[in-house]
């Protein structure tokens, strides 16, 4: 599948990318996401990418541009504290 727009358009810095052909991302709202990651890895769960999602106002709105641009994408699962209730 080709993607017109390069993935991810934001904050492709804080984001761990996994297999791109998989269908799931997971938002890990305040967990490290490297140990996330790593787990994911022990529990052979193939991901596309990992992320933190720290507030409202400043992370749903990447999010779902990111989400938005990348049509792969059909299962997000929310793990881990939820501080700011951003889950």
């Amino acid at each position: 599948m080709e993607n017109l727009v390069t993935w991810p358009i934001c904050y492709t810095d804080q984001l761990i990318i996994g297999d791109p052909s998989s269908d799931t991302a997971i938002v890990c709202c305040w967990s490290v996401k490297e140990r996330v990651a790593k787990l994911a890895k022990e529990l052979g769960i193939a991901y596309n990418t990992i992320g933190n999602l720290y507030s409202q106002t400043r992370g749903l709105s990447p999010f779902l541009r990111n989400l938005a641009a990348n049509p792969t994408i059909k299962k997000i699962f929310v793990i881990g504290p939820d501080l700011t209730l951003t889950g």
